[in-house]
This record gives structure tokens, C-alpha cells and sequence, in this order.
């Protein structure tokens, strides 16, 4: 059994936002798209999971 889970992120290059964030990310990727999509994933998560806990303390 295959232990990598693929999901494909598709840009429509028609749409202005969209065609920023393929150049954006293709500019920062240096080859690895796969590891750059998960690092910034994994640093929203973070930035949100400390938003959080500042709130909580407030």
C-alpha cells in the first residue's frame, strides 16, 4: 500500500489572485511545491493556534 496521500491544487492563471499566488509560489518553491505547500499550511496553523491562546488569555 502507498503511504502518500496526493491532492492536487489546481490555479486558474486566468484570474488575476490566483495566476499571484502560482508566481508567488513558484518564485519561493525552489522545486519542492509539495514541501513548500505544507510549510506555510503548517505556519497558518501555528499563527492561528497562538491567536488562539492570546485570546484565551485575555
Amino acid at each position: 500500500m502507498n503511504r502518500f496521500v496526493r491532492k492536487p491544487v489546481v490555479f486558474n492563471v486566468e484570474n488575476e489572485h490566483q495566476r499571484e499566488l502560482y508566481e508567488r509560489v513558484m518564485r519561493k518553491c525552489k522545486g519542492n511545491f509539495s514541501g513548500y505547500i505544507k510549510t506555510v499550511l503548517y505556519a497558518h496553523e501555528r499563527e492561528n493556534e497562538r491567536r488562539e491562546n492570546n485570546e484565551n488569555l485575555v
